[in-house]
């Protein structure tokens, strides 16, 4: 039937088997009206575009009212629209419908290529599925629904086995289209690249509310959601991710995306065998009030944030999470990551987020992590970071925010909770660590560089509290052989840290803190901090310093530390082998430490040629002196500094 100009209405009509080259049954062309009620297109074919209806410069409507439907099933277009194809300046309004079953090169059951974005395509109520496109191609897709330029409005409808060959196994959005997603869902949708419910390049915009996402697949990038080069994705009102499995960004692949916006959105049980189920690159974005549990990747169970992508994630709880390699919950590659007010971790309850590096968070080389007014609990990691590894050149920042930032019972094999390495700058303020564990190795809360490191921790006025390990540093530990590593710790208290080796608090290991001898430029230096009540079961309860290394305390207060067993020396601190130096200046307050030996501290000169010195601005006379020993009586080596 071919219209120009017309209106048509029709009701309790069936059309079966016919074929056009345009438009099977329809031909609907300028400034037409064609308005079917209740009625059936079953089995039509076009050699071109619309197996049943095409639409040019005029409008359709398919609309049953409640208790009626249409149809649309078995339809075939050889190029594009295997139900509809709608093309100049349409209007496409499709209420309460069954489109099933349709074929097209691109668009399986409505392709749109309209010339102006106030064309618009409206689904309300109506159900897509298992509609295909068949081109093998990159440019074309949509095994529902193809649209470039015009507006799409998906509105309560259902998206279920649709499929195309490479993008866009439901709806593929193509330049300048907008697409609004309201109430619908997409279910078990296929396409054979990216894209397996909505793939979007070069869109101005495409906004989902209400909508949920399960089980959708795209088997290179993308079992859910593909952006690139879009102007604005937004993801709002409850919309949820589930049950997904595939490659890289399994939910949401985000690219050159200017600004991508998720509030109030779920991610549930997604699988990734590569990176992230949000994988972002090149974009802004915001991330507020989002919920997930259960996900799981090679690097980053949740988020992929990579190069040059600017990302706040707030008000938000990852919980129960996974990474085979980095990252349980977060990778950072190089790019900006803002967390505030958010929850990375568990509870004594629910178990926190789990990787082999970084149990919450990995960083690699990123340009800033900046963490505020956070919690990050129970979180566990298989070798090291229990929460957080920074490596590379990462710049990190744990700022005080309105309230401290926790780190709470996470744990790894060393470094419970942060390790930094490489070149990676790490800056903490305010924050509380609390009940953290290296399980079998050093730093039950923070382990800073290994050979060759250049890596630097200042840390300002922060509790260390209740930390513990199996070996040493209960609550700090540096690497081995990194004598360039920089520590800076100021107002900070170390409150009840343990070791079942040495230094309840912390551990200096071999050959660390030298700067050409010079006090004024020691690499490891703890002003006016506080160390009370940590104990060790070997050597030094609080400090344990080890062969070549340096350590300045400029004030330092010292209270009810121990050195446990028999034997054990240092109450406070512990130093032995070559070259180990001691600066100590400013206030010094000792209290009731404990040792065998040295209830301040104990020197173990032995009979290296090159033992342990202590450089001190309070000349021989000082009070605490009498809790100063040698394994050679009184003989400590003390230098009085000008």
């Amino acid at each position: 039937m071919y219209c120009t100009g017309s209106t048509v209405n029709m009701d309790a009509v069936d059309f079966a088997e016919n074929s056009a080259s345009w438009g099977g049954v329809f031909n609907i062309r300028t400034n037409s009206v064609v308005t079917v009620t209740s009625g059936t297109f079953t089995n039509n074919t076009a050699a071109l575009l619309g197996g049943a209806v095409y639409v040019k410069h005029a409008t359709v409507n398919l609309v049953a009212p409640e208790g009626e439907t249409v149809e649309m099933t078995g339809n075939k277009a050889t190029t594009a629209g295997g139900a509809i194809y709608a093309c100049g300046n349409p209007t496409v309004n499709v209420t309460g419908a069954t489109i099933s079953g349709n074929e097209a090169g691109y668009g399986g059951a409505l392709a749109a290529e309209a010339y102006a974005t106030t064309d618009t395509v409206t689904f309300t109520n109506s159900t897509l599925r298992n509609n295909a496109s068949t081109i093998d191609s990159d440019e074309f897709g949509g095994g529902a629904i193809y649209v470039h330029t015009a507006t799409l409005n998906l509105i309560d409808s259902s998206f279920t086995g649709n499929t195309a060959v490479k993008r866009g196994g439901a709806v593929y959005a193509a330049a300048d289209a907008t697409v609004n997603v309201e109430g619908s869902t997409f279910d078990a949708n296929v396409a054979g690249k990216r894209g397996g419910a909505i793939c979007a390049i070069g869109a101005t915009a495409i906004n989902v509310d209400a909508t949920g996402f399960a089980k959708n697949q795209g088997s290179e990038y993308a079992a859910a959601f593909f952006a690139s080069e879009v102007g604005s994705v937004t993801w709002t009102g409850n919309t949820s991710f589930s049950e997904h499995e595939g490659g890289t960004g399994t939910v949401a692949y985000i690219y050159k995306v200017d600004a991508f916006t998720a509030t109030d959105i779920t991610l549930t049980g997604n699988k990734s065998n590569n990176n992230g189920q949000l994988y972002v690159h090149t974009s802004t974005g915001v991330l507020d009030n989002v919920t997930a549990t259960g996900n799981s990747a090679k690097n980053g169970g949740v988020l992929y944030a990579s190069t040059n992508s600017v990302l706040t994630l707030k008000n938000s709880a990852w919980s129960g999470n996974s990474a085979a390699a980095s990252g349980g919950a977060i990778y950072l590659g190089k790019g900006t990551l803002t967390i505030t007010n958010s929850t990375l971790g568990g509870n004594a309850a629910e178990k926190g987020n789990t990787a082999k590096n970084g149990g919450a968070v990995y960083t690699s080389d990123c340009k800033q992590l900046t963490i505020e007014d956070s919690v990050f609990g129970y979180n566990t990691a298989t070798e090291s970071g229990g929460a957080v590894y920074a490596a590379g050149t990462s710049k990190v920042t744990v700022g005080a925010g309105t309230k401290a930032t926790q780190f709470n019972n996470n744990s790894a094999p060393t470094a419970g909770v942060i390790n930094i390495q490489g070149s990676a700058v790490v800056d903490v303020t305010g924050a509380v660590f609390d009940g953290n564990s290296a399980t079998t190795s050093n730093g039950g809360a923070i382990r800073v560089g290994d050979e060759d490191s250049t890596a630097k921790l200042t840390i300002t006025s922060t509790m260390l509290k209740n930390n513990s390990t199996i070996a040493s540093g209960g609550a700090l530990t540096t690497g081995t052989k990194c004598p360039a590593i920089e520590i800076n710790a100021v107002d900070c208290t170390f409150l009840s840290n343990s070791s079942t080796s040495g230094g309840g608090a912390l551990a200096v290991q071999n050959g660390n803190g030298f700067s050409n001898g010079d006090p004024d430029k020691l690499n490891i230096v703890f002003t006016n901090c506080v160390f009370e009540s940590n104990s060790a079961n070997a050597n030094g309860g609080a400090v344990d310093i080890r062969s070549a290394s340096y350590i300045k305390f400029d004030g330092v207060t010292a209270i009810k530390n121990s050195a446990k067993d028999g034997g054990a020396n240092g109450g406070f601190l512990y130093a032995t082998s070559n070259h180990t130096r001691v600066y100590l200046t400013g206030t010094v307050v000792t209290t009731d430490n404990v040792a065998t030996n040295g209830h301040f501290i104990r020197f173990n000169k032995s009979t290296y040629s090159n033992p342990p010195k202590l450089y001190t601005t309070h000349g021989k006379d000082a009070a605490w002196l009498s809790q100063v020993h040698s394994n050679s009586g009184e003989n400590f080596n003390m230098t009085t500094m000008p």
